[in-house]
C-alpha cells in the first residue's frame, strides 16, 4: 500500500515531461476545468496538487483579477471574499495582527477547511474570538506573496502589519 501511494504522490507531482510541475512555464496559464461528468483528468489533477503545494492560486493573470473585482463586493473574510494569504504561516501571520475593539489581538482557531472560494482554491475557517464576539473568518492560503492589509469587519489591524511589517 505505502507503495502505490508514493507512486501516485510522484505521478501527482510531476508533469507528463518528468519534470515538477512547479518548475513547468505552463502550470498556472492552464485552467482546471471538469471532463464533463465533475472529474477531472490526472493530469489537472497533478497540475492543481502543484499550485496548491507551491502556495499558488489556482487563477492567475486577468482571471484572477476579474475574481478579485468580483469578490470586493462582499465583505472580507467571508466565503463569497476570503482573506488572501501565503500558506499557513500567512494565515496565522494576519490573524495575529487583527486587533479587536480594545486593541488586544484576538484568540483565534482553525475550524476546518472546506469548499472551494471563488479563485478555485480550497478555503480554511477559523473562529476568531475578542471578549465581546466571535466571528468566522475565511481564508485563501493560495495566493504565495500576497499580504492582505485591511482588516476583516469588526476588526482592525495592527499599524505595524499595516505598514508592511
Amino acid at each position: 500500500m505505502g507503495r502505490k501511494f508514493t507512486a501516485f504522490m510522484a505521478a501527482a507531482l510531476l508533469g507528463s515531461t518528468g519534470t515538477p510541475l512547479q518548475a513547468q512555464d505552463s502550470v498556472e496559464a492552464e485552467a482546471i476545468t471538469d471532463e464533463g461528468d465533475g472529474t477531472i483528468s490526472q493530469d489537472q489533477f497533478a497540475r492543481m496538487l502543484a499550485a496548491m503545494a507551491s502556495g499558488e492560486s489556482m487563477m492567475s493573470g486577468v482571471e484572477l483579477n476579474t475574481a478579485i473585482e468580483a469578490a470586493q463586493a462582499h465583505p472580507l473574510g467571508t466565503a463569497d471574499n476570503p482573506v488572501r494569504t501565503t500558506m499557513p504561516e500567512g494565515e496565522a501571520q494576519y490573524l495575529d495582527a487583527l486587533r479587536c475593539s480594545d486593541n488586544r489581538p484576538p484568540a483565534y482557531r482553525r475550524l476546518s477547511s472546506g469548499g472551494t472560494g471563488p479563485y478555485g482554491n480550497i478555503v480554511d475557517y477559523f473562529e476568531v474570538a475578542c471578549p465581546d464576539t466571535t466571528h468566522e473568518i475565511v481564508m485563501d492560503m493560495y495566493h504565495g506573496g500576497y499580504v492582505e492589509s485591511e482588516a476583516v469587519p469588526g476588526f482592525t489591524i495592527d499599524a505595524w502589519w499595516k505598514a508592511g511589517g
